[in-house]
């Protein structure tokens, strides 16, 4: 029995600096803050992300690994100025 699930998705400044982080809701949709500042400066982001469940209890992680580490991660973000919405295909590597 899956106990709860969330998403976890990081805007990471490709020119350096605080990384931005939100939890992704159910309709997928979130809104980025660095600490207690919301929102994120215009400027190209590298994006990372984490889907866990928690089972019984224990927290797992099951979105493949490279999306979850800066260096791995191909999603990439060009956040402009005001209201922005990104779409990312996320692709798993099929059991074997």
């Amino acid at each position: 029995k899956t106990d709860s699930r969330n998403i976890t998705i990081m805007f990471s400044p490709e020119s350096g600096g605080a990384p931005a982080s939100a939890i992704v809701d159910e309709s997928g949709r979130f809104t980025l803050a660095t600490g207690a500042q919301a929102g994120l400066l215009p400027g190209k982001y590298i994006v990372t992300l984490a889907a866990s469940e928690v089972i019984d209890g224990k927290k797992r992680v099951v979105s493949p690994e490279r999306y979850a580490n800066a260096r791995e991660s191909d999603l990439r973000a060009d956040v402009q100025p005001g209201s922005n919405s990104f779409r990312f295909d996320l692709k798993s590597e099929a059991a074997g």
